[in-house]
């Protein structure tokens, strides 16, 4: 098949890699452990809340 088969295949497993992460974290028990995450962050990173809404603006 070649190298060119062999990334375009690597690609689409990666696409489905992230379509099933951004599913799994619509789970109510992945969503608590995003939420989690997110509250360490703005503790942690000055400005994080600011960025974040921005990216969601976008």
């Amino acid at each position: 098949m070649g190298p060119n088969a062999v990334n375009f295949i690597g690609a689409l497993i990666l696409l489905a890699f992230v379509y099933v992460c951004g599913y799994l974290l619509r789970l109510a028990f992945f969503q608590r452990i995003s939420d989690g995450i997110d509250a360490k962050l703005k503790e942690v990173i000055p400005g994080y809340e600011k960025h974040k809404e921005i990216a969601k603006i976008n």
